[in-house]
């Protein structure tokens, strides 16, 4: 005869009574606190600020020719002379411009596989994005023209404003975000989100760094917005009223014609603007 024992059952403690309500409790707030950290950081919204001013005007001083085949991307002034960087798969280009004449004067074309975007002066070199391909340019500039160097660089975004403060160089691209990268690594080592009267100002496009101040087309506005670099809150919009500025010539634009091009001339401390196939470069001052 065989004689059935039940086994024993033994019982698995709970968690709290091994350590204790308390410690449970203190794990329990630790975890609350550490998720709201990482939440806090993902969604964190606009800055809260004064409203952005827009009771601003500009001066135009001037006018000159631009060629209205160049699809303006980035522009920026060195040593009296306008540098272009012109996008288009097959038209990109980078330029170097007598700012009175609109000459070209030296000129290079990129491989019909880029999109050229923003374009700033870095020690001895010239830096130029591209669009969707992810990869930087870099160029020396001799006496004949523009040499690209093989110190290509790349990033995760699309390319579009390029500027500098002198320290970093500063990106956009396209979102409401601005990246400051290492200049030699090309590394980001800080993003900074840019907006106005409490909403995130996205789009922006070619940059300009002016008295400490960030300046930016945004892409299919009629205005700059100049750009706080120390917490993205716009400081002011300058409104740029194309049909006023070109006349008649307004009308033999196209939609995607839109205004975008800042450089500015230390010396004269005048800004030159444009736009996409424009036929002229403004050269203005802002009433602030």
């Amino acid at each position: 005869m065989f004689i059935i024992r039940p086994k024993k059952i033994y019982r698995i403690p709970r968690f709290s009574e091994v350590f204790g309500w308390d410690f449970l409790h203190m794990i329990n707030n630790r975890t609350v606190f550490v998720l709201s950290l990482l939440l806090a950081s993902h969604c964190k919204g606009p800055t809260k600020s004064s409203e952005s001013r827009t009771d601003i005007s500009i001066n135009v001083i001037a006018s000159h020719p631009h060629d209205q085949n160049a699809f303006t991307q980035g522009l920026f002034f060195k040593d009296g002379f306008l540098y272009e960087s012109t996008g288009g798969y097959g038209t990109s280009s980078l330029r170097k411009i007598i700012p009175s004449t609109g000459e070209i004067i030296k000129n290079y074309t990129l491989e019909d596989r880029y999109f050229a975007e923003g374009a700033v002066f870095w020690n001895t070199d010239i830096i130029q994005l591209t669009w969707k391909s992810g990869i930087g340019l870099t160029y020396n500039e001799t006496p004949d023209g523009f040499f690209l160097q093989d110190k290509n660089f790349t990033y995760a975004t699309e390319g579009w404003g390029l500027t500098s403060d002198f320290t970093h160089l500063i990106m956009s691209d396209g979102s409401e975000k601005l990246y400051f990268l290492d200049p030699v690594s090309k590394e980001i080592l800080r993003v900074l989100k840019v907006s106005s009267n409490g909403h995130f100002v996205r789009n922006l496009n070619e940059l300009e760094y002016i008295d400490h101040q960030i300046y930016a087309n945004i892409w299919m506005k009629n205005e700059i917005a100049i750009i706080d670099p120390q917490n993205g809150l716009v400081t002011a919009r300058v409104p740029i009223n194309p049909a006023e500025l070109l006349g008649d010539l307004y009308e033999k634009l196209g939609p995607e014609d839109v205004l975008n091009g800042i450089a500015y001339e230390p010396q004269s401390k005048h800004i030159f603007i444009t736009g996409k196939n424009w036929p002229k470069i403004f050269e203005i001052t802002i009433n602030k």
